[in-house]
This record gives structure tokens, C-alpha cells and sequence, in this order.
């Protein structure tokens, strides 16, 4: 790209402003609304500089080139006129049409300015003298977005400083504790105890926070602090002997006693252990010192447990673990059966699978405590038996390791034999400024999973799906502006709840948003842009809903301005403004915007281009100005999506193969923490390998991770449910699809509709 001069500014001051650039295309629309329209137009571009149109205009004005992008639409889509404006000066077009040309000349004209940039772009520069003016400055795309200026017919329209809308990130200062509140009593019973699976989710009966972990007076000052997206079962568990909360008594390795044959009474605490031989565990019994090889074979084990640490005797939630067994086993400790597993017709399974079952309040004691365990095997020479080690396993006993433990991980190989639990966490903050009409609200990327809020002791929401958006108005709940508020969350991550990883706590973002009472509501920005059949234009349709959380009916409109891709020289779009309309209190309104684009930009795996659509509410309150109430900025891209039983997938009319893999939400060793630059760089790595899809296995992805999508051209396949109403584990989503379906499949539509990227649900 070389920009050629022109005509020299005139003496004044240095240029401080941004560039202000004029399409053609828009200035053409221009001269064709003013009637002033010819087969030719001429530029003034010297006499604007000179300023002799009466416009003061100082800085260069000069005409750019991009060498190559001449289409089907005309030379002219490669064309751009603009200046600097001095400091405090408006930019206005520079192209008019006052004398009318033979169109020979015009393209004559054309053909030499593009044998210029031509000669430029090939190295020539330094020959044709063409000085480069400074890179190109864009308006920032945030909630402090400085509007443009407002048209003679709107000067009413005024700006509120109270009420535009401000989001922050909600990410920081967070006390963390890894267990459960000692007098909270989960209301909520496990399918295992639950006599109907869609009665084991009451949402009716929200637990009262009393004095435990929830109320605002609670000290958390010994908790860790630290920032989210967190997933605390990638972290280091505690020593066995040390953890109060996945507490695990070890009892595999070691020296026990055994016997041949079987008798009931060796469960029992006291027994005559003459028949028994002592043996050093883990071993095959068809060895030395046993040497048993009898077929169907069953033999019992005992061993003795003196000086039991204080904690493992206090615990409720002790876990004995026994480790592998070849093939079946029945369990005791002090006479009472925790538990058996295998079966009379074992797999392989059988014999790698680690044996762990709990341990009832008050049956351990400090000493005296006997672990009896009944084994049989298929025996013989071909089949071992025993508390026996496959070969595959190394270490039977599998001993806590980092995150891992197999004796404590309900998922076992499926959770990669990490561990959930409950997790509470606790965050102090000020109330937000704002006017008497200003609502406030919390938006949760992701809580995996059966996520509670309570917010300086009132329960706000129960949110059972680990991997939806979610969002909480908490308005009402907050003290006063400047004021310290607690909020307490608590997640459960309890049993078989996953057949991959899944991580545990808050592993998304966190967002804080303040908005005026007429707001724009939570994802209510649907963009639906349409091109034509020659890809010529694009027809964008924006649908907005309002929504007026105040007291009195409320006039609102909206107006929608596009802004190009970055990279581009085009100017911001001409507002588009829907009619009025009245929203009373405590009601909605849909509003309707079109715009055309014209030869948009489109959005591909090679060339994703993403637009950016400000959106704002205008309202007119009685007796005042006409006020921007509320903004958002929403991303979108112009593409075309077919599908055909002939040319299969088409995008952009070019028929194109999904190549794809399925990507959990994981980051590896990072966890399940969604964090924005890991989840990028998988979408980079898949793409140097030539992916072009991915699909969400098995549920939504972040948001992180399907804007890294839009930016870098990968398509999505978003996936919602691994189950529906008929489950794969006994705690996965099916206890809640029947009553939570229409909810998450809701926000998951609501949230990802406008991403380019998203190509199949």
C-alpha cells in the first residue's frame, strides 16, 4: 500500500487528530442523494487543502491506492480519499462532483494512479518521492467509547455519564476454601440416595445462610486469596494423613495374615488366626509362601490397625483404601462390610481396578481396629488371585500423587483420577456508583459445578450446569453505593459426575456490569447479516431488546453504527435509527435496525474479518434531552453458510471440507481454567496443522475460546449436552435436563449466535 500526495498542506499547526477517511462508496451514495450525479467526478483534493472551499483544512490530503483489489464491482473498491484534520476540526468528505468529464478521461485518470502505486509498491518509492504519512489511528471499541459527532438533526441527543453502561472484570481477590461449611446442610441428596433422579435437584428450597461460610460476618481471613478463572482439583491435594477433606486411610502395602478356604466368621474383629500364615502384601497367593492354586478359589485376608491418627477417627467422610484385587472382594472393618467389587466373570478391569469404600462415622477407633478382606479368584495355574499387583499397575497401592488419587476420584481414569469436592469461595466489594435507577448484575462465564450464590446472606440462585453463561441482577441485594458487600459461592463437584475432565470451581471469568434502569438486555443484540448473491453487498439486521427495570414507561429508540474491520480505511457507517417506542416499567421492546454494507469484507478460515457493531439506547425522558442510556459493542462477521447434498459445504460459495477434531475445554496441566491466552493457543496450534473446525466435546466452550475463533478463521461445531434425560453416570446432567434443558440451551443460543465462527448446533 503507498499513499501518493496530492497537494502540500498549508502553514499552520501539526496534525493531532486521528485521519478522517471517506469511502467512495459512501461518497458516491453521497452525490447520488444530492441529485449531483454524473458520468464522471472530479476531485478537488487541492482546493479542499488550499482551503478555498471555505472548509479550513490543513495536514495532507492525499489518495490511496491498493494495488490488486480491483473486483468484479469496480476499480473503485480499491480507492480511498481522506486528510488529517487539525486539532478541533471535523473531517468532511473529499470528493464533490461540480463539472462533468467523459468517462474516457476518468479512466484514464484511474489507470495512471494505478501505474504509480503499481511503480511504488514495486520499489520505486524513493524515485516517485512519496512521503508516508503517519499509521492509522482507530476510535477505541470499549464502553468509553468517544461517540461521533452527532448530526444537526439529533443535536439533542445527549451523552449520561451516570447511566452508559460499565462492565468490569470481577476476576480478582477472591478467598478460596477446599471443603464444606461444617453447618451447611446440602439440601440436595446424590442419585444414589434419591428414590426418583429428577427429585435429586430441589430448587424450591434455597438453604438459609445462618452463621456458616455464606454470612457476611464470616472471617475468612485464614482463606487463600486468589484470582479467578481457578480450578482447584488441578492443584496439589494435601498428605493423606494430613487432609481433613478427601481424608484417605491407607491400609494396601505391608504385612497381613492369610488364610485358604473360606469362613464366615473371619469378618469378625476377634477370631482364632492359627490357619493363618503371615505374608507380605502386595503378592500372587499361587506364590511362596503361599502357593495356592486351587480353581474358583476364595482366601481372606486380615491385618490390624493400632494408633490411627485423631483426624482419620474424628472424620465423616474417611475413604479406606484397599488397592487392587485379583478378582473379587468383600470388605470389613471391625466386623462391618464397607463394600465389595468384581465380579465371578472378570474382565481386565477387574483386575486393575483400585478398591476404596467409606468408612462409617464412629466405626474406626483409635486402636484395635481389624480390615478383613474375602477374596476369590478364578485360581488355578492361569489366573492370579490375592491382594495382587497386575504388572501394568507398578504400585498397586497408587499412593496420593500431586492432584491425583485414585482412592478419592469417583471418575477415576475418566477424571484422569483427580479429585472434586465442594470448594467454597468468598469476595468483598464495594457497591458501585451510579443514580437510584442504576442496576447492577454478575455474569459467571462458567462454575463447574451445582454453583449457589448468596450475596451478604441472601441466596440469589442454585446454577446446576458446569460449562453455560450465566447471569444474576443483584441489585436489590446490594447495601448502599460505596458500601462493603460480601458474596459467598459455593460449588459442588461431588461423584460421577463426568467421562473426562472437568475441573472444579470458578474456571471461567467473572464480569460486573452497571447499567441505567432502560438497558439493553443480557445478550440481547442478534445480528443477522445477509449477502447478496453476488457478494456485492450486505444486508446487516440487528435486533435489539430493551428492556425498562425503572419505575415510570420509558421512550426508547436504538441506533447502530458499523465499524469496519481493523485494517480497514472505511469510515464508521451512517447511523441507523429504529422508531420509538414506549416501554413501561418491568417490560421489554424488540427494535429493529437494517443496514448495507457495501463489498463488505467477509469472513472466512483465510480471511476472518470481523466488523463491530455499537449499538445504543436512546431514551427521552420527560421534560429533558434525548440520552444515550445504555451502549454495546457487539463483534459480527458478513459471511455466507449453504448446505447441499451435491456441493456439501459451502462458505462464501466455496465449497469447503471440515477438517476437525473434538476439543475438550481443558488447557492440559494448566487445568480447566479458561485463561484467554491458552485457550487462543490451541486454536493457533490447530490451525499451523491444518485444522479448520472444531467441535466443543461434549458441552459449550468459553467465550475466550470462540472469540480466539472469529479472530484466527476456525469454525465451530457448539455442542451442548453429553446427555439428555437418559444418563451416562449416575450424577451427570441428566438429573437436571428435564428441568434445566430449556434454560442452558437458551443461554448457550443467546450468547454465541452473533460469532461467525459458530456454524453447526
Amino acid at each position: 500500500e503507498r499513499r501518493v500526495v496530492l497537494a502540500q498542506p498549508r502553514p499552520g499547526p501539526a496534525s493531532t487528530q486521528p485521519e478522517q477517511i471517506a469511502p467512495l462508496d459512501e461518497s458516491l451514495a453521497a452525490i447520488e442523494r444530492s441529485g449531483a450525479y454524473g458520468d464522471a467526478f472530479q476531485l478537488e483534493a487541492a482546493r479542499l487543502a488550499a482551503g478555498s472551499s471555505g472548509t479550513a483544512l490543513g495536514g495532507s490530503t492525499w489518495l490511496t491506492l491498493y494495488a490488486g483489489q480491483a473486483s468484479k464491482a469496480g476499480i473503485h473498491r480499491g480507492v480511498r480519499f481522506g486528510h488529517f484534520a487539525d486539532e478541533g476540526e471535523a473531517g468532511t468528505p473529499l470528493l464533490k462532483s461540480d463539472h462533468h468529464r467523459p468517462i474516457w478521461a476518468t479512466v484514464v485518470c484511474l489507470a495512471g494512479l494505478a501505474l504509480v502505486g503499481v511503480l511504488a509498491r514495486a520499489g520505486f518509492s524513493s524515485v516517485l518521492d512519496v512521503p508516508q504519512p503517519p499509521s492509522l489511528s482507530y476510535p477505541p471499541l470499549s464502553p468509553s467509547y468517544s461517540r461521533l459527532p452527532t448530526p444537526a438533526s439529533e443535536s439533542r441527543l445527549l451523552p449520561s455519564e451516570q447511566s452508559i453502561r460499565r462492565t468490569v472484570a470481577f476476576d480478582d481477590n477472591w478467598r478460596f476454601f477446599r471443603g464444606d461449611d461444617p453447618q451447611f446442610r446440602d439440601r440436595r441428596c446424590s442419585a444414589s440416595q434419591c428414590p426418583v433422579p429428577s427429585l435429586a435437584r430441589d430448587m424450591s428450597k434455597s438453604p438459609s445462610c445462618g452463621l456458616g461460610f455464606c454470612a457476611p460476618t464470616f472471617d475468612d481471613s485464614g482463606w487463600r486469596l486468589l484470582d479467578v478463572p481457578h480450578d482447584w482439583s488441578s492443584e496439589d491435594l494435601p498428605p493423606r494423613t494430613e487432609d481433613a477433606h478427601t481424608p484417605v486411610l491407607t491400609v494396601r502395602n505391608g504385612t497381613w495374615l492369610f488364610a485358604q478356604g473360606d469362613r464366615p466368621d473371619w469378618s469378625a474383629s476377634s477370631v482364632d488366626e492359627s490357619a493363618f500364615t503371615q505374608v507380605e502384601v502386595p503378592s500372587d497367593w499361587r506364590d511362596a509362601p503361599m502357593n495356592y492354586k486351587a480353581k474358583n478359589a476364595v482366601g481372606w485376608y486380615r491385618r490390624r490397625l493400632d494408633n490411627v491418627v485423631p483426624a482419620h477417627v474424628a472424620a465423616t467422610n474417611l475413604v479406606l483404601a484397599i488397592g487392587s484385587v485379583a478378582a473379587e472382594d468383600h470388605t470389613y472393618l471391625n466386623g462391618v462390610l464397607l463394600g465389595h467389587s468384581g465380579s465371578r466373570n472378570p474382565t481386565c478391569d477387574d483386575y486393575i481396578r483400585f478398591r476404596a469404600y467409606t468408612v462409617p462415622p464412629g466405626l474406626l477407633k483409635p486402636r484395635g481396629n481389624v480390615v478383613a478382606v474375602r477374596v476369590w479368584s478364578q485360581g488355578g495355574a492361569d489366573y492370579p488371585g490375592g491382594l495382587f499387583d497386575h504388572p501394568t499397575l507398578q504400585n498397586g497401592d497408587r499412593t496420593r500423587n500431586g492432584p491425583f488419587d485414585v482412592a478419592v476420584s469417583p471418575g477415576a481414569k475418566h477424571t484422569g483420577y483427580a479429585v472434586g469436592g465442594v470448594g467454597w469461595y468468598r469476595k468483598a466489594f464495594a457497591s458501585p456508583s451510579g443514580g437510584p435507577d442504576r442496576r447492577v448484575s454478575l455474569t459467571f462465564d462458567g462454575c463447574y459445578m451445582n454453583c449457589e450464590l448468596w450475596l451478604n446472606g441472601e441466596h440469589l440462585l442454585f446454577h446446576p450446569f458446569g460449562y453455560t453463561t450465566f447471569s444474576v441482577d443483584i441489585t436489590d441485594a446490594l447495601r448502599a453505593a460505596g458500601e462493603q458487600n460480601v458474596l459467598a459461592v459455593r460449588i459442588s463437584n461431588l461423584g460421577t459426575s463426568s467421562r473426562w475432565y472437568s475441573g472444579s470451581g470458578i474456571f471461567r471469568h467473572v464480569h460486573l456490569t452497571v447499567t441505567d434502569a432502560t438497558h439493553i438486555k443480557h445478550w440481547g443484540v442478534a445480528i443477522n447479516p445477509q449477502l447478496a448473491a453476488d457478494f456485492a453487498a450486505a444486508r446487516v439486521n440487528v435486533t435489539v431488546t430493551g428492556e425498562n427495570d425503572g419505575q415510570v414507561p420509558t421512550t426508547a429508540a436504538i441506533r447502530v453504527v458499523f465499524h469496519w474491520p481493523e485494517g480497514s480505511v472505511r469510515l464508521p457507517s451512517e447511523p441507523a435509527a429504529s422508531d420509538a417506542k414506549l416501554i413501561p416499567p418491568g417490560a421489554s421492546a424488540t427494535f429493529s435496525v437494517v443496514g448495507v454494507l457495501l463489498q463488505p469484507m467477509l469472513w472466512g478460515v483465510r480471511s476472518p474479518s470481523m466488523y463491530v457493531a455499537a449499538v445504543e439506547l436512546v431514551v427521552s425522558d420527560a421534560g429533558g434531552p434525548d440520552r444515550v442510556a445504555d451502549r454495546v459493542d457487539v463483534r459480527f462477521g458478513v459471511r455466507k453458510v449453504e448446505w447441499g447434498s451435491k456441493l456439501g459445504f459451502r462458505l462464501n460459495g466455496e465449497s469447503l471440507k471440515l477438517r476437525g477434531g473434538c476439543l475438550h475445554h481443558d488447557n492440559g496441566p494448566l487445568g480447566a481454567a479458561a485463561i484467554d491466552r491458552a485457550e487462543e493457543r490451541r486454536v493457533e496450534i490447530l490451525k499451523r496443522n491444518g485444522y479448520n473446525a472444531i467441535r466443543t466435546a461434549h458441552n459449550p466452550a468459553s467465550p475466550a475460546l470462540l472469540d480466539a475463533c472469529d479472530r484466527l478463521g476456525m469454525l465451530v461445531v457448539n455442542e451442548a449436552f453429553d446427555s439428555w434425560s437418559k444418563g451416562k453416570l449416575a450424577d451427570d446432567y441428566h438429573l437436571y435436563f428435564d428441568a434445566w434443558w430449556h434454560r442452558d440451551l437458551a443461554d448457550m443460543v443467546l450468547r454465541d449466535r452473533n460469532h461467525p465462527s459458530v456454524v453447526i448446533w
